[in-house]
């Protein structure tokens, strides 16, 4: 052998000629390596001219059906890779491999290189980069969890009415920039680290920088959503570039939370930077996306996420294959880091991204977006991930054990197909747009994007400046429905109804807005207003001589106001009606779903005097124990069982079983939607203390309750003076 032979048999590759018969010729002399892996592999002698890779390497079939449809282009110059893979020879060694299989104007070619000399240096090199991006976004997650808290300082101050000047002298010296806006984005004030990272010398210099709408622009592209979390008066966070007034580039971490009055409107955003520059590693140098992790659940990140949605969007469109996103948020999980802590929120965040990750199938694509955010590029149109979300939904709600306490967590889900006519952030921001109204559905829900949705949201959006500008103008108006009482008694109960005049719409039902005041928060004043109204009326009855109860229904929000007890106390004392004579209606499900913390608003207005009754029982999940535990005086049994009666022996079962667990808890009954007098005979025979509907009355004006007083006391005195 020359010289020349041994530098050939030496080298790290060989070149092949793919064959008719779909064998291998080899090109160039024949690498040792390849040839004594070849035999040990095979055991047959080699031919350099008849190399059947398939059976050497079964790795590589697969690879070889995938390049096929490279080789079979008459005149094309496309190549793809394998990747690396593992061999192992006679010895037991490993050896690690790669292919590249390539089309040069019909020469179909494979190239093998053994790269096991450069794969521990190589993967060495990995670990380490992976080790210093862990570390870099295990330091960004401690960070965020001290701008939330800082955020919370903040917010406490706001809360106790503090003044410009003193919230300005709490943040001067903190280590984190931190800047506040009021509600038109006027610049209030900033503190000295802000002024150091953005260069800027006063208050006076940034305002004409109309920062907050730059920074919505700088972060668009990788957050669609930001827009509309901050409209929403919702809080955000996240991670981008941005420069300042000298125009030099930094990458920040924002965080952005809301400051709402008691009326829930948004009065000012609280803005904390940080410069993260230095946590992250040269993007020149970041090829294979070594931070492209996030360090919590350790599944790929938003940048990542970005990176693959362009990656699917190209081979969508060579291949005319179909992808969609999928918008995963998790419902209510604040709940969870106030309740447990953000360590005991961090694990939960991993363990559902194992189960999200678990549902899916090999090709689709799980990111971690931060928060209580994932995604998933999934192969295939909308309506056909219905399936996958049910699956998700599912797995997500298993319940989790967090110190002992099993918690239950659902989730919303958003689904967008990526489409040619439309821009990937478009597609994100649908799939976003689709999550949101999965949430207004109730949670827990799976919505795809149509077009609708955007005008969904765009006269939502209309509607909720409506309920404003209605609440300011009093176009709401109360009607009541007595809730007749089977018994020979002078009580007069009766629920006040909210109604909305509208200007051009006329009467609005509280179906079509209550909802929409209940996520604007718009729902504390109008609440508020109810309550006040409805106790001045009652006071009129009274003192008419009207042994009345006035029933209010109350949500679940109002509930949770820190200063709703107060409003209790300040609508009785401002209208003068004794406590006894309010009664305030809660939904089931809006209690369980955060029954710790109403638990204890709700024992406090009981020992006032106040009444409570819980609404829509039995469609929700109470148990014994939790009824037992539940503060309240009645029961209402909802229409649903109510119109099936007599007829369905299910509902009459239902509607049976639920008196007689009442009246053993020592519990009045109230059943709602009663219309027909076979209903009433149905509830009568079973002991329902109370009949609310159209069968007695429908929802009167206030003027009409006196005279329905009267008439129901007269035909009780019949009644009762009958043999």
């Amino acid at each position: 052998m020359n010289h020349l032979e041994a530098v050939l048999t030496s080298l790290n590759y060989v070149v092949l000629l793919r064959n008719q018969d779909k064998t291998f010729t080899l090109l160039n002399p024949c690498a040792n390596w390849f040839s004594e892996l070849y035999y040990d592999q095979t055991e047959t002698k080699f031919d350099a001219n008849l190399i059947d890779l398939c059976l050497a390497f079964p790795f590589i079939e697969n690879f070889i059906i995938d390049a096929d449809s490279v080789w079979c282009k008459p005149k094309s110059k496309e190549s793809i890779s394998s990747g690396v893979w593992t061999e192992s020879n006679a010895e037991g060694e490993e050896i690690q491999l790669t292919a590249i299989a390539s089309n040069n104007n019909g020469c179909n070619l494979l190239i093998i290189e053994n790269r096991t000399e450069h794969f521990k240096v190589e993967q060495d090199m990995m670990q380490k980069a992976r080790d210093i991006a862990l570390l870099n976004e295990k330091l960004v997650t401690e960070l965020n969890h001290r701008q939330r808290n800082l955020q919370s300082d903040i917010a406490q101050l706001f809360d106790e009415n503090a003044s410009m000047k003193i919230i300005g002298d709490a943040i001067k010296s903190e280590p984190a920039a931190v800047i506040i806006f009021n509600s038109k984005s006027k610049v209030l004030n900033i503190n000295n680290e802000f002024k150091k990272l953005f260069q800027i010398e006063d208050i006076a210099s940034s305002q004409p920088l109309a920062l907050l709408e730059r920074w919505c622009g700088e972060a668009e592209p990788i957050y669609p959503e930001m827009n509309r979390v901050l409209t929403a008066g919702s809080y955000w966070e996240g991670e981008f570039s941005t420069r300042t007034i000298r125009e030099q580039k930094h990458f920040v971490r924002l965080n952005i939370a809301p400051i709402k009055n008691e009326r829930q409107q948004v009065t000012h955003f609280v803005c904390i930077i940080h410069d993260i520059s230095n946590l992250r590693l040269d993007e020149k140098h970041d090829s294979t996306n070594y931070t492209g992790f996030e360090y919590t659940t350790q599944l790929p990140n938003r940048r990542y996420f970005w990176r693959k949605i362009q990656e699917r969007d190209k081979a969508s469109r060579k291949n005319k294959t179909t992808y969609s996103v999928l918008y995963i948020d998790l419902d209510y999980f604040k709940r969870i880091n106030d309740k447990f802590g953000f360590e005991q929120g961090d694990n939960v965040l991993k363990l559902i991204g194992s189960r999200i990750s678990r549902c899916v199938k090999q090709k689709d694509f799980v990111s971690h977006l931060g928060g209580d955010e994932f995604t998933i590029i999934a192969f295939g149109a909308a309506e056909q991930l219905k399936p996958m979300s049910d699956r998700l939904r599912r797995s997500i709600s298993e319940p989790v054990l967090i110190d002992e306490t099993s918690v239950s967590i659902t989730a919303s889900i958003g689904i967008a197909t990526i489409e040619d006519s439309i821009s990937l952030v478009e597609v994100v921001k649908h799939s976003d747009l689709a999550m949101s109204s999965a949430k207004e559905l109730g949670r827990n829900q799976c919505r795809i994007y149509t077009e609708q949705l955007d005008l969904t949201f765009s006269l939502r959006l209309q509607r909720e400046h409506d309920i404003h500008d209605a609440i300011k103008n009093d176009d709401f108006h109360l009607l009541y429905q007595p809730k007749t009482n089977v018994n020979a008694s002078d009580e007069f109960n009766v629920e006040a109804l909210v109604r909305w005049e509208h200007n051009t719409e006329g009467t609005i039902y509280p179906n079509d807005f209550i909802p929409i005041a209940e996520d604007s928060g718009q729902i504390i004043p109008l609440g508020r207003w109810v309550l006040e109204q409805a106790c001045n009326d009652a006071k009129t009855l009274l003192e008419k001589g009207i042994n009345i109860r006035m029933a209010v229904n109350v949500s679940t929000k109002q509930l949770k106001h820190p200063d709703f007890f107060n409003h209790v106390v300040k609508a009785l004392e401002k209208s003068g009606l004794p406590s006894e004579h309010l009664e305030l209606e809660i939904t089931e499900s809006g209690l369980l779903a955060d029954i710790d913390s109403i638990l204890d608003v709700l024992h406090q207005i009981r020992q006032l005097g106040v009444t409570v009754a819980l609404d829509d029982f039995g469609t929700g999940f109470s148990s014994l124990n939790y009824l037992r535990q539940m503060p309240v005086d009645f029961i209402k049994i909802d229409k649903e069982f109510v119109d099936e009666l007599p007829a369905n022996n299910q509902s009459m079962l239902i509607t049976t079983s639920l008196i007689e667990l009442a009246h053993s808890l020592n519990l009045k009954v109230i059943a709602e939607g009663v219309e027909t007098l076979k209903q009433l005979k149905c509830l009568t025979n079973v002991n329902c203390d109370y009949i609310q509907g159209y069968y007695f009355y429908k929802p009167l004006p206030f003027k009409q309750l006196e005279l329905a007083y009267k008439t129901e006391m007269d035909e009780k005195r019949i009644v009762k003076s009958s043999p």
